[in-house]
């Protein structure tokens, strides 16, 4: 099995890299384009357009760990986030269609929540975040009847806990995150437990990211011990091991996304051997169709594409986010067919638009 490259973007002289690179495990023809690193989109950008959910979500600011999480379910997007004005505990939200509204208690984390995962399982929302009150460990709440309450034992984690991803399979809890090397674990029987072999990376690890196909975890992230190039493992039988060549990225990455495409898992990421302005890449692929959003630094705002069988084309208009320096920490996501961005702007605010 290898890595190819399926999607790259370039403006111009100056290349962007969100590389959206597709493993081929039994060698089918790619579903993707394989464009050149210096391929331009093609194809005309779809009808519609972006449009801002309500007011501002939260005022987020700079700083300290991941500032948000989104999620995605039944159409309706939900955000948590830490919040600056009672000691980064965390706070979730959801969208009525007109405004935004706390999801149970507000603040509800007993010390600050930093790096948070939300995932919405069949309408309930359950939080994975660094535990502020147990020093820095990996902890997991679930709402329920209003209130938010721990699932398992607070701060699981050997040590403090980095990227927490959160994830489901057959209704049961998975978290990825970096304690120096990467973990996984699972909730099952009233305990959080280890997925295979602690601590499976094959070097320090940083930006954990999880995704679970068929029962089987795979976990991207960025080694430490290559110039912090992009590795993929999954676990079988109690073991790790890593998913086509080690380090197959072009050079350093960052933001990393791992999603399935069938049986076939792609993995998005800016790439930092090419010279370029793109940052903050986020893909989703939604039945069976990938989409990338990212910011292009030469106008500081976000731009979304689909690849729509024969090209790569822009979701509404390129560079449709309101302000100069949108897109900190974008997260993608697509419900009901409704895309959706979620992105902090350039003055702190945390911002949430759909797809019309």
């Amino acid at each position: 099995m290898r890595w190819k490259l399926g999607f790259a973007v370039a403006w111009a002289v100056s290349l962007l890299m969100a590389a959206c690179e597709p493993v081929t495990i039994t060698y089918p023809s790619s579903s993707l384009s394989t464009a050149t690193p210096t391929s331009t989109p093609t194809g005309t950008p779809t009808s519609g357009s972006w449009v801002t959910l309500g007011s501002a979500a939260a005022t987020i600011g700079t700083g300290g760990g991941a500032l948000f999480s989104a999620a995605f379910w039944n159409g309706v997007p939900y955000v948590a986030y830490g919040d600056f004005n009672n000691s980064v505990k965390a706070v979730v939200l959801d969208y009525n269609g007109s405004s935004w509204v706390t999801v149970g208690n507000a603040d509800f984390t007993p010390g600050a929540a930093n790096y948070l995962s939300l995932f919405i399982n069949n309408g309930t929302p359950y939080l994975a975040f660094n535990d502020g009150s147990q020093s820095n460990r990996a902890s997991v709440m679930v709402e329920s009847g209003g209130t938010w309450s721990y699932l398992g034992s607070s701060g699981f984690s050997s040590s403090g806990a980095g990227f927490l991803s959160l994830d489901f399979y057959n209704g049961n809890p998975y978290v990825a995150y970096e304690d120096g090397y990467a973990e996984c674990k699972t909730y099952s029987g009233g305990s959080w437990t280890s997925v295979g072999n602690p601590g499976f990376s094959t070097a320090s690890a940083n930006e954990t990211v999880l995704a679970i196909y068929n029962g089987t975890p795979y976990v991207a992230y960025e080694d430490y011990s290559h110039s912090l190039a992009a590795d993929v493992m999954s676990e079988s039988a109690g073991s790790w091991s890593l998913v086509g060549a080690a380090d197959f990225s072009q050079g350093q990455v960052s933001s990393l996304s791992l999603q399935f495409n069938g049986t076939t898992p792609y993995v998005a990421y800016e790439d930092g051997y090419y010279s370029g302005s793109v940052s903050w890449p986020s893909m989703v692929i939604y039945n069976g169709t990938p989409y990338l959003a990212y910011v292009n630094g030469n106008f500081g705002k976000i731009s979304v594409m689909e690849f729509n069988g024969s090209s790569w084309v822009y979701v509404g208009s390129p560079n449709f986010s309101d302000s100069y320096g949108t897109g900190a920490n974008l997260q993608m996501g697509v419900s009901n067919g409704i895309p959706f961005v979620a992105y902090i702007d350039g003055w702190g605010y945390l911002q949430v638009m759909d797809y019309r």
